[in-house]
């Protein structure tokens, strides 16, 4: 039987085998963020990330009570999945440009006021406003999607396969300035890096993932 090996409070701890692991995990000593490492193993890896773990994850920890039971059972096992890929992604963001201009027209056009100046403004805010709410609301809801990586089968996760929450979702959102401000490199990234990755990907810790 395999002995494992876990780091906790930048201590080492083991050896213990499979079952006293999940127990620690169901006690909550563990979480899905702590690095275990066993017999075989290149490097210490993430618990979470461990789909022989993966289905004890929702017991762990239930202090956190469901809104950690309802996290835990959109986890993704990255050893199944496959990254979202750069021309996937591009589609996607076209379909959302269309959706965004739509929905910001729709306001505008109560909001004009016939002064040029003004009414460039108020688009401006509205469009900056409403793509913000867009992309974070709508990734860091159940759906983890917008409506256009929805319709390519494609989903946002944090780089352990979680649901993002909405601060990291908004980081993500802003993040993009600095992939485009560099000359649009940082959203080419996603065509080579190993984990389909752009620079704001990484700047949040998130991925992109085929649903």
């Amino acid at each position: 039987m395999n002995k494992w090996y876990y780091a906790k409070d930048n201590k080492q701890h083991g050896p213990v085998d499979k079952t006293q692991l999940i127990n620690l995990l169901q006690e909550g000593s563990l979480n899905a963020e702590d690095l275990v490492w066993s017999n075989g193993m290149e490097n210490w890896v993430k618990i979470g990330t461990l789909s022989e773990f993966a289905d004890k994850l929702q017991e762990a920890n239930p202090r956190n009570g469901t809104e950690h039971n309802r996290s835990e059972s959109k986890f993704v096992n990255l050893e199944e999945v496959r990254y979202g890929g750069f021309w996937l992604r591009l589609v996607a963001l076209f379909i959302d440009m269309i959706i965004i201009t739509i929905i910001t027209i729709i306001p505008a056009m109560f909001m004009i006021s016939g002064d040029p100046d003004m009414d460039n403004a108020t688009a401006n805010f509205l469009g900056f406003f409403i793509t913000w709410l867009y992309y974070s609301l709508m990734e860091s809801s159940g759906h983890q999607a917008t409506y256009g990586k929805k319709l390519l089968g494609l989903k946002v996760t944090t780089e352990n396969g979680y649901p993002v929450k909405f601060g990291k979702a908004t980081g993500r959102h802003f993040s993009k300035i600095l992939s485009g401000l560099i000359f649009g490199i940082g959203y080419l990234m996603a065509a080579f890096t190993k984990k389909k990755q752009g620079l704001h990907d990484m700047i949040a810790g998130c991925i992109i993932v085929k649903a």
